[in-house]
């Protein structure tokens, strides 16, 4: 709101006033200049009245974000998302959302958000599942691509397998038997023999030490 022109001949310049402290000065900005700042929701209302009355407000959310970029896949790769997102909304509701910790209403389109990438030319799309893996999450290769030509299904797992990191083992022992036998198998084997649960040490040697295979994303 608070800026100055001064123009000379075919040229001019724009002022905006900066206040530092008790002191404003004139500082000189490009035409297109604007001004955003990011406020966490939770500050939001400790924040002087005059201070908000100068910006246009928006409130953006994870949920948000993912919105937007779904709408700039192509048709079939929002198709696959929104397919994904009604299955793994469902398995929270079956398993219980009180026995995933932290769970709230970004978390799930937190994870959605992590399958779409951009590229360098601002081009969205699927995440290609052969580069997720690292030497913390190779062990679920072998589940999340049990069958590596259905993308559907392996980015559902890639998801699941997010989710499922978010319970504690008693809680999969008692919900467990609520689901069909095979996929009890394979969520039981997935959380038992191919994530650390249990011991804190194993689980940090995992994260600093090297990778004892050679792992090609491209296979």
């Amino acid at each position: 709101q608070n800026f100055s022109i001064m123009a000379t001949g075919d040229t001019r310049k724009i002022f905006s006033k900066v206040a530092i402290g008790p002191k404003t000065i004139d500082v000189a900005v490009h035409e297109d200049f604007q001004c955003i700042i990011h406020v966490k929701r939770s500050e939001f209302e400790h924040i002087p009245a005059p201070f908000l009355s100068r910006f246009q407000k928006y409130s953006l959310s994870v949920n948000d974000f993912y919105r937007i970029r779904l709408q700039k896949l192509l048709r079939d790769e929002q198709t696959i998302l929104r397919n994904i997102e009604e299955k793994a909304l469902s398995f929270i509701e079956h398993f219980g959302r009180q026995y995933f910790y932290g769970m709230n209403e970004s978390t799930l389109h937190s994870c959605l958000l992590s399958l779409i990438k951009i590229n360098e030319n601002e081009e969205h799309s699927l995440l290609n599942v052969h580069q997720y893996y690292t030497q913390m999450t190779i062990k679920r290769k072998s589940f999340i691509e049990q069958d590596s030509t259905n993308i559907q299904q392996c980015l559902f797992r890639l998801i699941l397998s997010k989710l499922i990191q978010l319970v504690s083992p008693e809680s999969v022992i008692l919900k467990l038997p609520t689901f069909e036998e095979k996929v009890e198998q394979w969520l039981c084997n997935l959380y038992f023999q191919q994530q650390e649960h249990f011991n804190l040490g194993n689980f940090i040697q995992q994260l600093i030490s090297k990778p004892l295979l050679n792992i090609d994303n491209d296979k």
